[in-house]
């Protein structure tokens, strides 16, 4: 009941401007049980949009004028609680090591793996909001006692 809940309140940006990715990428995320997806087609649009306070951000690294590390930075300053999952088609090994440096939950490389990570990544997340759900029920039961 409390995994129901979680999944229909995580608020899930999409931050990809190939269209057939980025619905790959949704439906992958639908999968784990996700249903609040917004996607935009642009790092300014997501950023312009930042008011609706998501979760979770799937972002790809390669877009037009801002990429994706750059957004991820500035997106961290003011939410650093907002999970990112970055993703990206480029091999540079330092890449990764600096997605993950400024604040990304998970590097995904686009390797014809990239599924089974994203499913990995979100359930982990998705595990987190879960725990963390039910031990501020907990909590406050606990605290109606005193």
């Amino acid at each position: 009941m409390n995994r129901s809940r979680v999944l229909r309140e995580l608020r899930v940006f999409i931050v990809e401007d190939d269209y057939f990715c980025s619905e790959v990428y949704k439906r992958e995320m639908e999968q784990t049980g996700l249903t609040n997806f917004h996607v935009f087609r642009s790092s300014e649009e997501c950023l312009t949009n930042m008011g609706l306070l998501p979760d979770i951000i799937l972002i790809d690294y390669e877009m037009a004028t801002l990429d994706g590390l750059q957004v991820m930075k500035m997106i961290k300053k003011t939410y650093p609680y907002i999970h990112v999952l970055m993703i990206s088609s480029k091999k540079e090994k330092e890449l990764a090591i600096d997605a993950m440096k400024y604040g990304a939950f998970a590097f995904i490389r686009k390797d014809g793996n990239e599924m089974y990570q994203l499913n990995q990544a979100v359930s982990n997340i998705i595990s987190r909001y879960t725990r963390h759900f039910n031990l501020c029920k907990h909590l406050k039961v606990a605290a109606s006692y005193v």
